[in-house]
């Protein structure tokens, strides 16, 4: 669950440029049936947290109802320990307001390792001074 946790982090901070504070929840907002739920969550502009990964450590609760058994190293049988993780569009949403706005979306250099290629076409060679000019203009904005 924390290992988790902790590559949830590491990938929206370093990949998506977005700050996280992670913790646990409390247990009224955990998971239901889970022995604990942590979170990765991200201030947006307006102020707003939004959740945007979560791990849990299921425990055995959810082998008991289901009768999840694996064999130990005795040839006995014993309930597995579960553990459940997600992450949702919430994150993509997250990215564009984080690094969106009326403008359009700069992404991160680690998600758009291509940037901007401008490949001015012309046909004619009249037209080419033109072109390049136009070119030059897109490359300037």
């Amino acid at each position: 669950m924390m290992n988790i946790l902790k590559l949830y982090q590491r990938f929206i901070e370093d990949y998506l440029a977005i700050p996280v504070l992670t913790g646990k929840k409390s247990d009224r907002e955990k998971f239901a049936g889970a022995l604990t739920t942590t979170t990765a969550e991200a201030l947006m502009s307006d102020g707003r947290a939004i959740q945007m990964g979560t791990s849990h450590n299921l425990g055995q609760n959810f082998s008991k109802v289901f009768n999840m058994k694996f064999l130990d190293k005795n040839e006995k049988e014993k309930l597995v320990w579960n553990t459940s993780w997600g992450v949702s569009t919430r994150m993509i949403g997250s990215l564009i307001m984080t690094h969106g706005d009326d403008k359009g979306l700069i992404l991160p250099p680690k998600i758009a390792h291509t940037h901007v290629v401008i490949v001015p076409i012309y046909y004619k060679e009249t037209d080419k001074k033109k072109i390049l000019k136009k070119a030059e203009d897109i490359k300037k904005k």
